[in-house]
């Protein structure tokens, strides 16, 4: 069985199936409420599904997941993504042609971000550590 979800979907499947009998795959697609705060201006994220900060648009295979960064302009570049799973996956294809089209886009120099629940960081694909809350400086030149 594959459950996809959050943490409440998961529960509720393994409490309702005998899991001795039954092998579960699960693919985590659940959302968080966070706050960003963004040079000093707060922005509450609900049903978020994925946010990004980067310097560059492209991730890994050609993918322009935020297509407006830039390297070299001294700018954080966030994408917030709250769309659910088909629209998620829209963006994902779109990624590899046109550039990516969903989420919500904003700038900045500094960035903190707090979740209710702590998730992974995860820098160049690699886990880099726990938390609820991250926080982003552009460095000085």
């Amino acid at each position: 069985m594959v459950v996809a979800g959050g943490d409440g979907t998961f529960s509720d499947i393994i409490n309702s199936i005998d899991t001795v009998q039954t092998a579960i795959t699960y693919l985590p697609l659940g959302t968080d409420n966070a706050t960003v705060t963004i040079d000093d201006h707060v922005f509450e994220v609900a049903r978020l599904l994925s946010i990004k900060e980067v310097k560059q648009p492209y991730y890994g295979f050609g993918m322009k997941v935020v297509p407006k960064a830039r390297f070299n302009d001294r700018k954080l570049h966030i994408l917030s993504i709250t769309s659910g799973l088909l629209k998620s996956s829209i963006g994902g294809v779109t990624a590899f042609t046109i550039g990516n089209r969903i989420g919500e886009y904003r700038t900045g120099r500094r960035v903190i971000l707090h979740l209710e629940q702590p998730l992974v960081l995860q820098i160049n694909g690699n886990e880099a550590w726990e938390s609820e809350t991250f926080r982003f400086t552009l460095l000085p030149k």
